[in-house]
């Protein structure tokens, strides 16, 4: 049934699931990779629309791509391969679905690189009639695109009470400056912290809720390895959508996940660090001190295998639960008890086939010496080469 008089559609936005009160919208920064979703409409009744045309930074439409009514949510995503030798602009795959489970359906042109982009999409109903346009981002925000440099991402996790810079900073000048002589000095970088709110705890550089997979989790597939760091309250959220299916899938890549806890109350509720690292569980109580200093052992089982010995910087104020392995996992890094009461603890684990490590204590509070003794340089040596990253 038809009415005599046809009503355009219409395309709206949606909520983010992470706050109802805002719409989702694409980070403020991304790499070569975001997801969008829209909700269309007819008053002649939904079932009307036909299709969405989608373009980017066409208004006009004149490059549009055409999908179906029963596609309101797409991920545009840009292979390295295709990245790496591109300049100005490159094509996107568009893709539908989720991780593990992303199905390409087209191709669209004119995503430009190291610059602000905008999608827009319409609806055309069964009469031919077409809405007006929606553009992502909305008026007043922006959407930059990067373009993807090294081969490794180093993700900041982190607040801390404005230190987040000098950790940064440790990154960057104290610690790749130097590893494999400098050869991953310019790594790319991606915040998830900056512009939190009081009713939105991801920062604007993290997708929608909804669209943390696949949006994040292809972003960090563009990568052999993931440097994610946290400080005591990690975004556990974003991590268990995303980080076991980037490094258990073969597509997928390497992982170090460091973390800091400043508080003695268990932070992993649900088993978020249980979903995404290869442990077998975390103790509910923390070590019964809170003072760290001196050196970290390497487990020893295997000298053959063992990692090299780090320290800390200074006397740190910790909190550190024991990490449990798992039988796919095995330790690589134990602190020591005072006196020698009890035996060591484990904080530190590899999985068997040496796509993660998982270490509960802060990396950035180790010594980064060149060529000095218990510093943390030679262990992201070690573990880029157990990772088959030279």
């Amino acid at each position: 049934r038809f009415p005599t008089k046809n009503t355009p559609p219409t395309v709206q936005y949606v909520a983010d699931e992470a706050d109802p009160s805002v719409y989702a919208q694409p980070p403020l920064m991304s790499y070569t990779v975001a997801s969008f979703q829209w909700a269309g409409h007819d008053f002649d009744g939904d079932e009307t629309i036909a299709s969405y045309r989608i373009a980017l930074n066409d208004s006009l439409f004149g490059t549009h791509v055409t999908i179906p009514a029963t596609i309101s949510s797409v991920t545009l995503s840009v292979p390295r391969a295709r990245s790496d030798t591109a300049s100005a602009s490159v094509d996107a795959d568009v893709l539908i679905g989720s991780s593990p489970n992303l199905i390409r359906i087209a191709t669209i042109r004119g995503l430009r690189l190291n610059a602000n982009n905008v999608f827009y999409v319409k609806s055309v109903d069964v009469a031919n009639d077409v809405s007006a346009f929606l553009k992502f981002p909305a008026t007043g925000r922006n959407w930059y695109v990067q373009k993807p440099q090294s081969r490794i991402l180093v993700v900041a996790d982190y607040v801390g009470g404005g230190d987040s810079s000098a950790v940064r900073s440790f990154y960057k000048v104290s610690v790749f400056a130097f590893v494999a002589g400098g050869k991953f000095a310019n790594f790319d970088q991606l915040d998830l912290r900056t512009g939190t709110t009081a009713t939105r705890p991801f920062g604007v550089n993290v997708p929608a809720l909804q669209q943390i997979n696949p949006a994040l989790t292809k972003t960090l597939k563009l990568y052999d390895a993931v440097i994610w760091y946290t400080d005591g309250t990690p975004s556990l959220t974003v991590a268990r959508y995303v980080l076991f299916d980037y490094w258990s899938s073969p597509d997928g890549g390497h992982l170090i996940f460091t973390t800091a806890f400043l508080s003695p109350t268990f932070p992993d509720y649900g088993g978020a660090f249980r979903d995404l690292a290869p442990i077998d569980s975390m103790s509910a109580v923390p070590l019964n001190r809170t003072k760290f200093s001196g050196y970290v052992n390497p487990d020893s089982t295997s000298p053959a295998t063992m990692y090299p010995v780090i320290g800390f910087k200074k006397t740190y104020s910790l909190f550190v639960f024991p990490v449990y392995s798992n039988i796919a996992s095995r330790k690589i890094y134990t602190l020591p008890y005072p006196a020698g009461s009890q035996p060591f603890t484990t904080v530190g684990v590899m999985d068997a086939n040496k796509r993660i490590i998982f270490i509960g204590i802060p990396l950035h509070a180790m010594m980064a010496l060149p060529n000095g003794s218990q510093s943390v340089i030679p262990f992201f040596e070690r573990a880029l080469n157990d990772f088959g990253i030279h």
